[in-house]
């Protein structure tokens, strides 16, 4: 149950009501310290370039997020035998 709730909260961002709500996996407390942390950084760096985002632990411009999730998503579907057909 856990994992599909999980799985699903990408699909909140799609909705004007609850675009602002965040769901992410229990933490450790020295996890949830560095969440914080790197949030606040986040929030300090904004000030400047607002074209920042946290992904997988780092801060990164949204551009060099979309192209290391789709590299990420071609290695999972290598790993799963799928054949990736680009879009016409």
């Amino acid at each position: 149950m856990k994992d599909k709730i999980l799985k699903a909260a990408r699909n909140l961002q799609n909705s004007a009501e609850w675009k602002n709500v965040f769901i992410s996996p229990d933490e450790t407390k020295e996890e949830q310290k560095r969440s914080f942390e790197l949030r606040q950084e986040l929030r300090k760096r904004r000030l400047t370039d607002k074209d920042l985002v946290i992904y997988k632990g780092q801060i990164m411009k949204k551009s060099e997020r979309d192209a290391a999730f789709e590299l990420s998503v071609e290695d999972q579907a290598k790993k799963e035998g799928a054949v990736l057909v680009p879009p016409e």
